[in-house]
Formats: C-alpha cells, sequence, structure tokens
C-alpha cells in the first residue's frame, strides 16, 4: 500500500458493492474530508483510494469530478487532486452566505415556531451550557450546529431550504475551524440566547439581526485567531 494510502486510511475504509457505488464512494469522501479526517491539501489519488475503498477508479472518477465541482477538492495542474484548502478568505466568503441565508430563513420562520419548537431549542442551549460547564468544547459545539439547523426548519421556502443545504457541508467544515476556545463558545451560546428571546417575542427583523451578529462575531473571531499565523 502506498504512502498516499497510508495517509488516509484513517479517514476512509472499504465499502460494501450492494448500494450506488458513485454515492457510495461521494459521500465517504466527503465525510472524510467535512470532518477533516482528510486534511487541507491531502493528495486523492485515483488508483490509491479505489484500493483503499476497494472499488474501482470509476465511481472514485465519479465522486471527485462532484466533490471539484461542490469545491471540496481541487485539481492542480501537475500535481492531480488534493482536498481543498480552507482558508480564513473562504471561511469568511462561507460566513456571509450563511448569515444572509439564515438571518431570511429565521425571518421567515419566527412566526412559524410553535412552543415546542421554542421549549426544545432551550433544552439545546441549556445542554450546551452543561458542556462547557464540563469544559466539553466539541460537544457544545455539536449541540450549537443542532440548535441552528433546528432555528431554520420552519421555513416553508423550498428554495431557501436548498440552499441552506447545498452549504451545509461547508459550514461543517468551516465550523471545526471557528470554535477554538471556551470564550469563544460562551458567546456563541449567550448570542444563541439573545436570538431565541427576539423570536418567542415575536420579533423577527431582530432575531434576523442578533443571528447576523452573532455570525459575523464567530467569524471575526477566527480571523483573529489566525492572523498572527499569517503574519
Amino acid at each position: 500500500m502506498s504512502e498516499v494510502i497510508n495517509s488516509i486510511e484513517m479517514g476512509l475504509g472499504r465499502i460494501p458493492n450492494d448500494r450506488s457505488l458513485n454515492d457510495l464512494v461521494y459521500n465517504k469522501l466527503k465525510r472524510a474530508i467535512v470532518t477533516h479526517q482528510l486534511e487541507a491539501g491531502k493528495p486523492l489519488v485515483e488508483a490509491d483510494v479505489a484500493t483503499l475503498l476497494g472499488v474501482s477508479k470509476t465511481p472514485v472518477r465519479a465522486a471527485l469530478q462532484r466533490l471539484e465541482l461542490e469545491r471540496f477538492v481541487e485539481r492542480v495542474p501537475y500535481s492531480g487532486t488534493r482536498v481543498a484548502e480552507l482558508s480564513p478568505a473562504d471561511v469568511r466568503e462561507i460566513y456571509e452566505v450563511r448569515s444572509a441565508l439564515e438571518g431570511l430563513a429565521v425571518t421567515l420562520a419566527t412566526p412559524l415556531y410553535t412552543s415546542q419548537d421554542i421549549e426544545h431549542m432551550k433544552a439545546l442551549l441549556s445542554a450546551a451550557e452543561d458542556a462547557l460547564a464540563a469544559s466539553d468544547i466539541e460537544r457544545a459545539r455539536d449541540l450549537g450546529s443542532e440548535w441552528h439547523a433546528y432555528l431554520t426548519r420552519p421555513s416553508s421556502n423550498k428554495f431557501l431550504r436548498e440552499l441552506l443545504r447545498m452549504i451545509e457541508s461547508h459550514v461543517e467544515r468551516s465550523r471545526t475551524l471557528t470554535s477554538r476556545d471556551l470564550d469563544s463558545a460562551k458567546k456563541s451560546v449567550q448570542e444563541h440566547w439573545a436570538v431565541l428571546e427576539a423570536i418567542e417575542a415575536r420579533q423577527p427583523e431582530l432575531a434576523e439581526r442578533l443571528l447576523k451578529i452573532h455570525l459575523v462575531r464567530v467569524d471575526l473571531d477566527f480571523e483573529s485567531s489566525e492572523a498572527p499565523q499569517r503574519a
């Protein structure tokens, strides 16, 4: 097994042949990239990936083409295909789009939330606070991700839901980079509570504004933490 295969074997493993191979290979690779099991810049050689997964090169090639269109992998002239980099500028652009889409979603959804919806979101935030009290940032981050997903759930705009779904994996990939310290995570929970209070008061414009402020702050925190590395 080549050095390339050894470098990615922790993020991948053999898959069964009884389902659509194209989708299986695509989902396997994408998940490994989103969760950083396959790190930015990691080479992805068709033959090596195919051997590791126990499939032919055809579904691997199809998956890599699809992932390239979605900007999860990139082709470098004379070097082949590799996992796409995720720069501070990329994170900023992701959060600009996310802010616009989630802001609109919460505006449309605010009149539609039921009391059960609001109680569920409160429970998620309380659980996140408990996780942070135990210094479990990863658990708090997962709960925050679930809270954001639930936040946009009542929107009835199918095109908006589809656009949110399209950027969901990019948001997840960037989230593991932006939620880096306990103080930032605690600020996020506080900001989530503020958005939820505006929702409960049925103030959609305020909820949208507070949500956008929160997302801008998270992005700025990331850029600030990266500044010494870019200097």
